[in-house]
Parts: structure tokens; sequence; C-alpha cells
């Protein structure tokens, strides 16, 4: 197999200044301001050096055999998979939505019943519009042929190159998809997460959270890291998967390991059954207290905070949530 590397030597990239030098140690051709180099193996160290300095710019592309080049970073993903080792031939590298299509169905499998998943995820609904046919108003039906076309078409490079890829295994992942999706609207929730009766802590817990995330807001001040961190919990903690109290705290975990993140939460109640009129209207604004995502609303003060599962910054923010 004949690879060519190819990358812009006059960008501003941080990684250019050593990739040139590598390219000037290993007889790489100038062509005008673009380096190439030239490997007998794609687990050549060198290649996967370049890769990891300039990979990702603009420019930078790989040529298979005198073939057309393709991103370098579609290469990168299809040779050095981090789930090679444990690869089924389902590709993690295309999302359905947030998830690889094998994680779909086991993300949203409770949510599923007769085929039909039931979510109060607008993003969710939004991020897979172009897979969906309405069959009444929030009421949709899946089109798997085009999850199904979309899939093969995104995975060509793997399917070409990686000899694990399963084209027959994506097929039946897709069959295992739900046949329908219904779309619970937020007004739903309106007015019932604190009238309804009290059928345990943890469903009490989880209707609150569905009710005010889903109608809240997030403050405008909050830097863009911040901002799409809070949305992403904020995803997660709409519709999460099982919790757990650390006893004596009121500290809740939710863990997501699929996608390799938990969230630590606290929720104080004011009242549990509190009377809105019609004419209150309450809107909830995310913003920040002691380094957590805080709201607070006259029947509750929410902190939460969502992190990778490794991250050693929680215990902090542990210790904080339990002294709240």
């Amino acid at each position: 197999m004949k690879i060519v590397f190819q990358f812009n030597s006059k960008s501003s990239g941080q990684g250019v200044h050593d990739a040139v030098s590598i390219a000037q140690k290993y007889n790489g051709i100038l062509d005008g301001k673009f380096y190439k180099i030239q490997f007998d193996s794609p687990e050549d160290k060198n290649l996967d050096k370049l890769l990891e300095l300039v990979g990702n710019l603009k420019g930078s592309l790989i040529f298979i055999d005198n073939e057309e080049g393709v991103v370098a970073s579609k290469f990168m993903n299809t040779f050095n998979c981090p789930d090679k080792l444990l690869c089924k031939g389902i590709c993690n590298h295309t999302h359905l939505g947030y998830y690889p299509l094998k994680e779909f169905k086991a993300y949203y499998g409770r949510s599923i019943k007769n085929n039909v998943l039931t979510t109060n995820d607008s993003h969710l609904i939004g991020s897979i519009s172009d897979f969906l046919d309405e069959i009444e108003e929030n009421h949709f039906k899946l089109n798997k042929e085009l999850v199904y076309q979309y899939f093969v078409e995104s995975t060509e490079f793997e399917k070409k190159y990686c000899s694990k890829y399963n084209e027959e295994k994506t097929k039946m992942e897709v069959d295992k998809l739900p046949n329908e999706i219904c779309f619970i609207t937020p007004e739903k929730y309106e007015g019932e997460i604190y009238m309804e009766e009290y059928e345990g802590e943890e469903k009490e817990i989880n209707k609150i959270l569905r009710g005010i995330l889903t109608n809240c807001v997030i403050d405008s001040k909050l830097s863009i890291e911040d901002i799409l961190n809070c949305s992403n919990a904020i995803s997660l903690l709409s519709f999460p998967s099982q919790g757990n109290m650390i006893q004596d705290t009121d500290v809740w975990v939710y863990s997501y390991p699929h996608i390799d993140k938990f969230i630590l939460m606290k929720l104080k109640t004011q009242e549990l059954e509190p009377k809105i009129t019609d004419d209150q209207e309450i809107i909830d604004v995310v913003t920040k207290e002691k380094n957590l995502f805080y709201l607070k609303n006259p029947y509750i003060e929410l902190y939460f905070q969502v992190f990778d599962s490794n991250d050693p910054a929680a215990k902090d923010y542990y210790k904080i949530l339990k002294n709240l």
C-alpha cells in the first residue's frame, strides 16, 4: 500500500513547525505550500505523529495508491481507531442524534415500548429530522431506509479500508431501531410535575427535572464553554438514566458510561405541591453558583455539573454539594 500524506506548510496551526521538521527529515517533497511525504504502511509511527500534529488542519489529505485524496482525519479515525480492539463491525464514527448507532437503542431502551420511542428531547427530534416522516402532530415514523443509506454513505472509507467493518451487521443494527418516535411537548409536563401523587423519590426527582429543564434558558453571561457543557448536562438530565442518591448527602449521581460522563446533582425543593396560577409565568435561568450550574425559582434550587468519568475535580465539587 502506497500512502502519501499532504499538509499545508504555511498554515498557522500549532503543530506545523514540528510537522515540517518530520517532512524534511523523511524526504518530504515541497509542492508549492504543501509538503508531501510517502509511507509504505499506515502503521508507520511518523505518519501517526504527522496525523497527530496536523491531521485535523484544512488541506491535510491522504492519498492511497494514487487514488483521489481523502480528508486525513477520516484516515486517522479508521487506522487509529480507539475502538479497534473491541469493534464488532458497527462503526462508532457516525452518529444518529447524539449516539453511535449501536448505542442509540441502549441509551433510549427504557423509553421504547412496542417499537415506539417516547421522548421529550426536542434536540433529538431536531438532530434526526431528516429521517422522520410525520404520521400526525408530534408522532413520527423513523425512515430506516434513509438511516441505513446515511450510515453506508458516511462509512464509505471504513468499508474500503477497515477490515472489521461489517455492512450486514450495520443493517441489522438499523433494523433494531424503533419504528416510531412520539414527542412529548414540554407543555404536557407543565403543572403536572408537582400535582401527581408521590410515587417514589427517584421518580419524583426525575419528574421534577424533566419539567424544569425542558423549559429553562441558559444565562448568556456564561462563557461559550460553560454554555455548551450546561446544554449537554440539561439534555442528559431532562431524560436521565437511573440515578443513585449518595447516602446522607441528598446528592444524586447519574452515570452515562456509553459516553464516558457522569453528573452530580442536588435538588432542594421548597414545596412539593406549589399552586401555579394561570397568570403566573416562571422563566428559569441556569447560571453558575460556586462553580456549579445553578437554577432557582420559588419551588426549587437545583445545582448540577457534568464530568468526564476520570475527572479528578469531581471530588471537590462533591464536597461542595454535600455542604449545600
